[in-house]
């Protein structure tokens, strides 16, 4: 059996009505879900953070910091795609926006879940698509312990970001992240930056990263 519906939609927003990109992703939930993430790796602002814990070219250490935890998307597109109601003709519906990324998802909450229970650091599992369930978990992607949500909002908390929103109200259960947002100029001079430390040989590099020790 084939659901036409059965696919992921990704857009680039500039205000609830602006749509600047979009982009469909079908056929298997695994491929669905890999092309989202190398999609959002594209969209996504990142800054580079460099920790210096000795002076040698080893004891350099870089680290992505993506607008959003990457980590926490891919749960949340992961529980879209298992928990999602596949009677339903809409598709999972992505929104990016400058200062927030919203997951819409057919199906709203089984209603013996609620969103404070969500919010704990673990609730029971109650998934609306049970095979779907055992064939992520049993390659991995999901541990079946009702976990997930929790690790998105620790994931969020420990990135500096507000907790993300979720509305059990509707239907489609829309589930927001809230960005901290750059300002123009702050994304102005983050893009100098990573184009300067890029050009840098790692020799050169050493010597920046060490001037603000210089006494």
């Amino acid at each position: 059996m084939h659901f036409v519906q059965a696919q992921l939609r990704i857009g680039v927003f500039r205000s609830p009505t602006e749509i600047v990109d979009s982009h469909d992703f079908g056929g298997t939930l695994w491929e669905q879900l890999d092309g989202a993430m190398e999609r959002f790796r594209r969209l996504l602002q990142v800054r580079f953070e460099i920790k210096v814990t000795e002076p040698t070219l080893e004891g350099l250490a870089r680290k992505e910091v993506w607008e959003y935890p990457l980590d926490a998307i891919r749960e949340a597109v992961i529980n879209a795609l298992i928990h999602r109601d596949y009677t339903d003709t809409a598709d999972i519906q992505i929104r990016v926006y400058d200062d927030e990324l919203s997951i819409w998802n057919p199906g709203g909450l089984p209603p013996e879940l609620s969103v404070e229970q969500l919010r704990q650091p673990q609730h029971l599992s109650r998934p609306r698509n049970p095979l779907l369930a055992q064939a992520f978990y049993y390659a991995g992607y999901i541990e079946r312990w009702g976990t997930g949500t929790a690790r998105i909002l620790t994931l969020c908390r420990e990135q500096g970001l507000p907790e993300p929103e979720f509305d059990a109200g509707s239907h489609y259960c829309p589930f927001v992240l809230l960005s901290v947002g750059y300002s123009s100029s702050r994304q102005a001079i983050a893009i100098i930056a990573n184009q300067f430390m890029a050009s840098l040989s790692p020799l050169c590099l050493l010597c920046v990263s060490f001037v603000p020790f210089r006494m």
